[in-house]
């Protein structure tokens, strides 16, 4: 066997150890990211609103306190005094009250259980594309 076929012999072998490791490296390493889709979110909160929520809200209005939200969580429209009011936590109290302020400024006017089964059911969106999991204990 000459040398040049011994030389393509081991350097297809080493081509094939490399693919069985980097296909053993992405099966070790799963993609964890959790996209939040508020056109997906929508559709998933509307179909588990009770009767009542159901019959006075549609989809618009849950896109609406949905957007209010995400607003809220990223800060705009919110001054904020990092020493009273650190971060802004979704599904709080100052959200709902910050999500009817600005619905019925725009001249929406939504019941106050209606956008807190909302917020709920986008908790549960959250959980269901694995944006929220269990909660990770401090290590000592």
């Amino acid at each position: 066997m000459s040398l040049l076929a011994i030389g393509v012999v081991l350097f297809g072998f080493f081509l094939l150890i490399v693919a069985a490791m980097v296909w053993q490296e992405t099966r070790r390493h799963p993609d964890l990211s959790a996209v939040y889709v508020i056109e997906e979110a929508v559709p998933f909160v509307f179909a588990r609103l009770s009767d009542g929520a159901m019959s006075r809200l549609d989809t618009d209005d849950v896109l609406r306190i949905l957007e209010w939200e995400v607003r809220y969580l990223q800060g705009l429209d919110v001054p904020r005094d990092h020493s009273e009011n650190p971060s802004p936590v979704a599904g709080s109290d100052d959200a709902i009250v910050y999500i009817i302020g600005k619905t019925s400024g725009a001249g929406y006017d939504y019941r106050l259980e209606d956008v807190i089964e909302v917020l709920h059911y986008e908790q549960s969106y959250l959980v269901d594309i694995g944006a929220v999991g269990d909660p990770v204990e401090e290590a000592t």
